[in-house]
């Protein structure tokens, strides 16, 4: 979850798209993300599969006028620490 709170300090936004959290999870070469498994690759459907059992699930976000399915930094914060 680390790489992922990475991709939204990095982009210095509270919202991400999906789309655009998974172009920069491909690019952390060292994180468990890197590889989705045998003849899988990383997309937003294997991102929301992976969220899914921490209770994570993509939402309609806005950005910039424009509304895709993506998430918020809040999602990624562990629950005491946002108190």
């Amino acid at each position: 979850m680390r790489e992922i709170q990475n991709c939204f300090e990095a982009s210095k936004c509270d919202r991400l798209f999906s789309r655009t959290l998974v172009l920069w999870l491909v690019q952390c070469i060292d994180a468990p993300w890197a590889y989705a498994g045998p003849g899988e690759e990383i997309t937003e459907r294997w991102l929301s599969r992976q969220l899914r059992p921490h209770g994570i699930r993509p939402r309609t976000v806005w950005l910039m006028g424009e509304s895709a399915k993506g998430y918020l930094l809040e999602d990624f914060v562990p629950k005491e620490a946002s108190h």
